[in-house]
């Protein structure tokens, strides 16, 4: 699979996306619903993880976990620096998360520890629906629950199946520094919004 990784800045120590989500959208027109109906292009893992995350096609967490294993080992160097993997919580609540599927299996290449229920979010609501105001008032605290506490000093590698503002990637960044255990907090993401 080929992937065109993309720095992602932010208050992390380092961080990356392994390619876009899609490539182009373009405008068809609108269904008998009068809803507007877009033909999108997707990247090599945009495509995947939108199969696995819409149509169940589970397989393709492992191709994802496949492709991002080998972008942490050859490119960006850091299997040694992490010591836990941690899923970002997700916004809905799905049979299967396409994010604890991916996180497992970089268990089995890399052989690090991993947490899927490090953090739970108190509430149901998606984020990324919020107005600007309203995530303006929103503190880490009030939206995250941690479940576990860290016994020695870890540097954590978070992982999430998509870019878009990253605000709640800060949210977690923002709870995770309270613990003076973590040491340095690295960001692997599988795609980005072109405009995140």
């Amino acid at each position: 699979m080929k992937i065109n990784p993309i720095k992602l800045n932010g208050k992390w120590k380092e961080g990356y996306s392994l390619d876009k989500h899609t490539i182009s959208s373009v405008y068809i027109g609108e269904n008998f619903f009068g809803n507007p109906q877009f033909e999108t292009t997707y990247s090599e893992v945009g495509k995947n993880m939108n199969r696995r995350k819409y149509r169940g096609e589970h397989y393709r967490a492992s191709n994802l976990a496949k492709v991002a294993s080998e972008f942490i080992i050859n490119d960006w160097k850091i299997v040694e620096n992490i010591d836990l993997i941690i899923p970002i919580p997700p916004s809905k609540k799905r049979e299967f998360q396409p994010v604890f599927l991916i996180v497992e299996e970089l268990d089995e290449i890399l052989k690090k520890f991993y947490c899927l229920d490090y953090f739970d979010k108190k509430d149901n609501r998606e984020i990324k629906n919020l107005t600007s105001e309203e995530k303006s008032k929103i503190v880490s605290s009030n939206v995250l629950h941690k479940n576990r506490k860290l016994v020695r000093d870890v540097n954590i590698l978070l992982v999430d199946d998509l870019y878009d503002s990253g605000f709640t990637l800060n949210l977690v960044y923002d709870e995770l520094l309270k613990d003076e255990k973590v040491k340095n907090i690295y960001v692997l993401t599988m795609t980005k919004t072109r405009k995140g």
